[in-house]
Order: C-alpha cells, then sequence, then structure tokens
C-alpha cells in the first residue's frame, strides 16, 4: 500500500456528495467537516479568550475555507 492510494481514499471519502441539486449547490462531507470544525474552534475561542479571538478565529477559517476550496474542487467541478 502506497501513500498515493491513501491520499486518493480520503479525498474519495472527503468528496462524496450529500446533496447536489442542479450545479446550485453541492454539499460534501468536507463542506460538513469544515462546518463542525468552524463552529467548535470559533465557540471554543469565544469561551476561553472572548470576542476578538473569536473573532480572529473565525477570519482565520475563512482563509482556511477559501484555500481548501481552491486546491480541492468537487468532483462536478471538474467535469
Amino acid at each position: 500500500m502506497n501513500l498515493r492510494s491513501v491520499n486518493d481514499r480520503i479525498g474519495d471519502a472527503l468528496n462524496h456528495t450529500l446533496y447536489y441539486r442542479g450545479g446550485k449547490l453541492d454539499i460534501r462531507v468536507l463542506d460538513v467537516v469544515m462546518a463542525l470544525g468552524f463552529l467548535g474552534f470559533v465557540a471554543y475561542a469565544w469561551l476561553a479568550r472572548g470576542w476578538l479571538v473569536a473573532l480572529q478565529m473565525a477570519v482565520m477559517f475563512v482563509f482556511t475555507f477559501l484555500c481548501i476550496y481552491w486546491f480541492f474542487p468537487s468532483n462536478k467541478a471538474m467535469k
């Protein structure tokens, strides 16, 4: 088993479409994982350090989301 096959399987699992509506809305497993991570990290930052750190965490996550979508497009976008 080489590393490429493991990465392909993880990518296929995260890119599995949960909901698709004619090119207008495409919800993948990766989207759900990222949304839950966003809520969890921002809520923790807010409870632990306050609203300013939570705002910084939210901006950091938005930047990270943009990078993830740029480097990891949907299977339907690649067709």
